[in-house]
């Protein structure tokens, strides 16, 4: 049975990226149909719980339909499916105003791609990235920017917990494909690295192990640096292994990871 990969388009100019992105991740998968949500609602920043968080909002109470919008990014849809007739099983789910239409969306799917919001982005573009992320139970790749190929060598950012395990569980279904893989373990002072993780070791994945030394300062910032030095093209790890408000009162890897990144994350809660 093919996997669903669901390309979120809440921006017009960013559509043909992350639909770009969903293709070259169904390519990996080696089976897989994809299907494309319009997000229809815009949402003003100010209305969600912290501007620049993930936080839970009332979404039902401020998203305002949007007409143009919906039609700009059917358009840059069309745009793509039509300049690629070969291209197989891609989708557009009507959009609609009832703001659960994303949750329903991203839990039927089993991946999901979307754009990384960006400060200027209004509320229902966060809004639709948080609940792919937090709700759905499904990994997400998010995009910092255009990225149609990833895959040949990945970064993992690995330390044996519930949510770096989960995400790298998934993430076996795309790194069979890839020519490298590296973990990425973070440690403190002398301490040993994480074990292997045990899902590459049952899926016969090989893997190098880089210690990385946790120290002060935004170790988000050695992580991707280390990624980049491997030659990596997509980094796999666990997001909010503590909780959103946590990481937005106290700084964390994921938020740094969002604002920041410049490659793929492929990302699970």
């Amino acid at each position: 049975m093919a996997d669903v990969v669901l390309a979120i388009l809440a921006q017009a100019d960013r559509a043909a990226a992350v639909l770009d992105a969903a293709e070259r991740l169904a390519m990996l998968l080696g089976e897989a149909r994809l299907t494309a949500l319009p997000i229809g609602g815009s949402m003003p920043v100010a209305a969600l719980a912290a501007a620049g968080t993930l936080g839970a909002v009332p979404v039902d109470l401020c998203v305002t339909w949007d007409p143009e919008r919906i039609a700009a990014i059917t358009a840059a849809f069309e745009a793509w499916t039509d300049a690629a007739p070969g291209r197989v099983g891609t989708r557009l789910i009507p959009a609609s105003d009832d703001p659960g239409t994303v949750e329903e969306a991203t839990r039927r799917a089993d991946w999901i791609v979307a754009a990384t919001p960006r400060s200027s982005d209004d509320g229902s573009t966060r809004h639709a990235f948080r609940a792919a992320l937090l709700h759905s139970e499904r990994s997400v790749l998010a995009l910092p920017s255009a990225a149609a190929s990833f895959g040949t060598c990945v970064a993992v950012a690995w330390r044996d917990d519930p949510c770096a395990r989960r995400a790298v569980l998934q993430a076996t279904r795309v790194l069979h494909k890839a020519e490298k893989v590296v973990l990425l373990s973070g440690v403190r002072g002398d301490g040993p690295a994480p074990a292997f993780p045990a899902a590459l070791a049952e899926h016969g994945i090989a893997a190098t192990q880089e210690r990385l030394q946790i120290a002060s300062g935004a170790f988000g910032a050695v992580l991707l640096e280390r990624a980049h030095a491997a030659g990596a093209d997509m980094l796999v790890l666990g997001a909010y292994a503590h909780s959103p408000l946590r990481e937005f009162l106290l700084g964390g890897v994921t938020r740094w990871m969002l604002e920041h990144a410049d490659l793929p994350l492929l990302m699970r809660h």
